[in-house]
């Protein structure tokens, strides 16, 4: 949720990538609250290194958003806001 309100879309893909991202992260969760337990560890072993795509993956969308200075300055403010006299 922070990254998504400090960060804004590059292009299409960053808004897209970020939603399935989030969507899948959500689905894989789900899947290992409700889901049967592995069926051997090298099922285990292979989806814990499968993981790894995720980290790819977010450099990937990191690639196509773009920082926006003025909220991320006002959440990294915080509740500090108020004593700070608007430019």
């Amino acid at each position: 949720m922070l990254y998504a309100k400090t960060t804004r879309p590059r292009d299409r893909i960053g808004a897209l990538a970020l939603r399935s991202f989030i969507a899948l992260l959500f689905l894989f969760y789900l899947i290992n609250l409700f889901g049967p337990p592995p069926p051997s560890e090298k099922a285990v072993a292979l989806g814990s290194l499968s993981l790894w795509l995720f980290v790819v993956w977010a450099y990937w969308l990191d690639r196509h958003r773009l920082l926006n200075p003025s909220r991320a300055a006002l959440i990294a403010i915080g509740p500090l806001s108020e004593h700070i006299p608007a430019p």
